[in-house]
């Protein structure tokens, strides 16, 4: 068996099971199932049955995977942006309000440019308060 494929094995066990269950098909008349079952045991029909499905899978696998292959790629889409964005320049701050409450001479509310610390909220509430410890 060496050199001989896997593929041609199962290929060649599944073509002898398939004329045997056709012989006995044959042989049967059409009678009954009893001929089928007389010939051969109910494991054997279904381990036929069973390789039988197991190739049609197998077939109908490839065949669907052959042909999403040789299918074109997609065409992205050419149509123009719905809107165009504004170009955002580094010269642009973004300003934030935060609420400092506490021991601050100054509580309430401050702008303070995105991105800046607490320290700098401190700074623009005026500093700390002389009462904290």
């Amino acid at each position: 068996m060496a050199g001989v494929a896997a593929g041609d094995v199962a290929r060649d066990v599944v073509r002898d099971a398939v004329r045997n269950v056709v012989r006995s098909i044959r042989s049967v008349g059409g009678r009954s199932m009893e001929g089928l079952r007389q010939r051969f045991n109910d494991s054997t029909l279904i381990a036929a049955g069973g390789i039988v499905a197991l190739v049609l899978g197998a077939s109908i696998t490839v065949l669907v995977l052959s042909i999403g292959a040789d299918s074109p790629a997609p065409v992205p889409d050419q149509s123009p942006p719905l809107f165009t964005p504004a170009p955002v320049t580094s010269t642009t701050t973004v300003l934030i309000l935060v609420h400092a409450a506490g021991a601050v001479r100054q509580p309430g509310l401050h702008r303070l440019a995105s991105g800046s610390r607490v320290a700098d909220l401190i700074e623009a509430a005026g500093g700390v308060d002389d009462s904290i410890d």
